[in-house]
């Protein structure tokens, strides 16, 4: 599966990369602001995207917003913490699955597959803390 990662903590940024590749993915891009993250969204077609909540210029649900007005894809949206009101608005606004970093690889494995799923779409808020 070809994947965009946006993450502003550049280390957090190559442990998923690695943890993706391990896993038979590729990462077609690894970006460090929403803004960005919403341009390479719309020139690289990913199958899947990652974003962080807390980025530069545009943060994850900004972005997510922008990326899902043009084009249905599965976000998974990453936190450093878990919060219902966040869960709420990420729901509304499309995003398919949220996961509390750092990720381990199984709980990587279920966010993607919830992510991927169905019953992981827009409307379920699919969660891996």
């Amino acid at each position: 599966m070809r994947i965009l990662i946006a993450e502003d903590e550049p280390l957090e940024a190559e442990a998923l990369q690695r943890r993706l590749e391990k896993l038979g993915h590729q990462v077609v891009a690894s970006v460090y602001d929403g803004s960005t993250a919403v341009a390479q969204a719309a020139a690289l077609g990913p199958d899947l995207i990652f974003l962080d909540l807390r980025m530069p210029k545009l943060d994850g649900l900004t972005a997510a917003e922008r990326i899902l007005a043009t084009r249905r894809v599965p976000i998974i949206l990453l936190s450093g913490m878990s919060d219902g009101e966040l869960r709420a608005r990420a729901v509304r606004i499309g995003v398919v699955a949220q996961a509390v970093k750092p990720l381990d690889q199984p709980a990587l494995e279920r966010v993607i597959a919830q992510a991927m799923t169905p019953a992981g779409g827009p409307e379920s808020g699919a969660s891996a803390e």
